[in-house]
């Protein structure tokens, strides 16, 4: 996803809420948004909350879903279309995501927009998200139930994400990884699956 952070906090402002540009600098807000991304704390009381400790004014559910989804620009499309080449040749795709109920809504949104009568969360055989699953990527426990649930081995399996932690993350259990970034190409990706298949023999 390409998304901008500084939007992010500039739309916040705008509704009264004032957004550190590191997160981890005010722990309360951290440690909010952490728990409605893992299913802890519902919207609704993540708005209030939000509403009642950290607003300078009032504001409405619409306005706050508007600055909610204002970190999210758009898809790469490439990787939409690397998705939809590896399922085509037979090989299993999921997604591991830290994500919200209402990102998720909203990225169904534009995934229409760009794939009319398609469904984003169709694109792979199966989504672990972190608001069902109570695991972000930086538990174990994520990354371990999707090896259990569809009988994988770490080295069987590639991970492409486009945060260094994230890929950091899938080494130390053994996965195999691509560092997804704005240049990457599908081209690039099946060469490495490519090239893993062929160590693999």
């Amino acid at each position: 996803m390409k998304v901008d952070l500084n939007l992010w906090i500039r739309s916040f402002k705008e509704i009264g809420i004032e957004l550190p540009e590191n997160l981890l600098k005010n722990q309360e807000l951290h440690q909010l948004i952490h728990e409605h991304g893992t299913g802890k704390l519902s919207t609704q009381k993540l708005v209030q909350q939000l509403s009642n400790k950290k607003s300078t004014h009032e504001f409405s559910f619409n306005q706050f879903k508007r600055a909610w989804n204002a970190v999210i620009l758009s898809f790469y499309t490439d990787s939409i279309d690397t998705a939809k080449a590896l399922r085509s040749q037979g090989y299993q795709v999921y997604v591991l995501s830290d994500t919200n109920e209402i990102h998720i809504a909203y990225l169904e949104e534009l995934y229409q927009k760009l794939y009319p009568n398609e469904q984003f969360l169709k694109l792979f055989d199966k989504s672990y998200l972190s608001h069902i699953t109570g695991y972000g990527k930086d538990r174990d426990e994520a990354w371990l139930q999707i090896l259990k649930e569809q009988d994988l081995k770490p080295g069987e399996c590639l991970f492409i994400d486009d945060l260094s932690s994230n890929i950091e993350r899938a080494k130390k259990i053994g996965i195999h990884t691509f560092h997804y970034t704005p240049e990457s190409t599908m081209q690039a990706v099946l060469k490495q699956i490519a090239m893993l298949n062929k160590n693999a023999l």
